[in-house]
């Protein structure tokens, strides 16, 4: 996340999957860095990729709170298109 606040969004992709590779797990940081994934992909430009990785969230996480943060994402980003 840290790479992503300073706008080094190739390292930030890539301590992600490091995650989702080493600690699959446990589930809330897999799942974290997944969102987190997302963020960078809204952050390109590439939404469609952004609302495919929430939406995955959306239909294999468990934890409700995850899930209610992949949903606002996606809805930020469904506003966004509205636009």
């Amino acid at each position: 996340h840290i790479h992503f606040n300073e706008n080094k969004l190739k390292e930030s992709e890539n301590a992600c999957f490091q995650v989702i590779d080493n600690f699959s797990a446990y589930d809330y940081w897999y799942i974290k860095a997944y969102l987190l994934i997302a963020d960078i992909y809204e952050k390109q430009g590439n939404l469609f990729q952004a609302k495919a990785t929430l939406q995955s969230v959306l239909e294999n996480a468990d934890d409700e709170t995850l899930k209610n943060e992949a949903l606002d994402k996606l809805n930020i980003i469904y506003a966004q298109e509205n636009k």
